[in-house]
This record gives structure tokens, C-alpha cells and sequence, in this order.
């Protein structure tokens, strides 16, 4: 249980930052895609050392931000929180340095 809460609270605490980074510069377009949903992009799946930990850690990202590349995730919430819709979505990146 600590994992995804850990996550989230996480995640939850960097976009009110990033929502208060916004504001004071001036955004104005809080809409999708130009609010905080596409600031924080889930890679994950990459340093966690089960699909599972993948799964349940995405998952829990996805409650405050639509960026992910971990598919896991969005099987997740689909299969055990009835999402309804794609959960999460990717981004075009062409580099990873």
C-alpha cells in the first residue's frame, strides 16, 4: 500500500509546483494540452523491478497526470478501476539522452 500512495502523494505534490510555477509566469491556457496533465511524464517502467510495481506506481501517477509511456498502467486502471477511456496518453520524443 505505501508504494502507490508513495507515488501519488509524490506526483500530487510536484503538479501543485508546477501549477504554481505556471501561474506565477502567467498561463493563462489551463486546457489540455497546455496545463500542468502533460507536465510530468511517467517513464517508470524503467527503473521498477517488477511489471506489477510498473503497473500499481503508474497507476497511481496516472490519478494526477494523462503522460505515460507505461502501458502497464493504463491495463491497470482499466482492469481494476473500470477506466472507461485511455487512462494515460504517450508524447512524440525522438531522444533519450
Amino acid at each position: 500500500v505505501w508504494y502507490p500512495m508513495s507515488v501519488c502523494t509524490n506526483s500530487r505534490n510536484q503538479k501543485l509546483a508546477i501549477i504554481k510555477g505556471m501561474d506565477e509566469t502567467g498561463n493563462t491556457n489551463w486546457a489540455i494540452p497546455g496545463g500542468a496533465a502533460f507536465k510530468l511524464h511517467d517513464f517508470g517502467f524503467r527503473g521498477v523491478s517488477s511489471v506489477e510495481s510498473a503497473s500499481i506506481g503508474g497507476c497511481a501517477h496516472l490519478v494526477n497526470f494523462l503522460g505515460t509511456d507505461t502501458v502497464a498502467a493504463m491495463v491497470c486502471a482499466k482492469r481494476y478501476y473500470n477506466a472507461s477511456k485511455i487512462s494515460g496518453h504517450s508524447i512524440p520524443a525522438s531522444e533519450h539522452s
